[in-house]
């Protein structure tokens, strides 16, 4: 009796976690949909990222989906000087996904937090993101900084406190990225990831 009942206590509690996880997602998404619809202006004009006034409301509920679904949340926070803030900000948003949210922070400092299983799922989603906001100039001045939540904080900003003391340069974060990717694909020694993203 006793080896029916684990792989049908297993499959319950796996499947309890999925639609809490797809309930906080769906939550999350609606929340989204009606800011814009009402205009409440938690949406950043000048980008179309979240502004600050989207924290208390949106952040949370993120984290909830995280949480949900044993996950965790990644604050990716980018930083560039070569081109106008609200350009790479309009670059920034087309480049995040339905899913993820972007953010602007502060004049020149960006963010995207996107739920993820571990640090370096955050690592790839960093270097996708960054290559496709900038293109093929990434490298030469784009920063970018990794945070986990709730382990790095539970509070948006006091997580983009702790990404930004771990700035790093795109190209850093790119070739570790790259090695993930091809540990991904077969059995190769890669370098790691925490070292870099922290």
């Amino acid at each position: 009796m006793l080896p029916d009942a684990l792989p049908l206590a297993i499959a319950t509690t796996g499947g309890a976690l999925f639609a809490a996880g797809l309930l906080a997602q769906v939550r999350t998404h609606r929340l989204r949909r009606r800011w814009s619809q009402v205009g409440l202006g938690l949406e950043e004009h000048a980008t179309g990222l979240a502004s600050l006034a989207a924290v208390p409301v949106l952040f949370p509920a993120e984290l909830d989906t995280a949480k949900a679904t044993g996950q965790q949340l990644a604050v990716i926070v980018f930083r560039r000087f070569s081109e106008h803030p609200e350009e790479f900000g309009r670059r920034l948003a087309s480049a995040t996904r339905a899913h993820e949210t972007g953010w602007r922070i502060d004049y020149d400092v960006f963010a995207t937090t996107v739920v993820v299983d571990d640090r370096d799922e955050a690592v790839l989603a960093a270097a996708r993101i960054g290559a496709a906001a900038t293109g093929e100039s990434s490298s030469h001045d784009l920063r970018v900084g990794i945070a986990m939540c709730p382990e790095d904080g539970v509070d948006l900003l006091d997580a983009v406190d702790v990404a930004l003391r771990r700035l790093r340069g795109f190209a850093l974060i790119d070739a570790v990225a790259d090695q993930l990717r091809r540990v991904q694909a077969g059995p190769v020694a890669v370098a790691d990831a925490d070292a870099v993203a922290s």
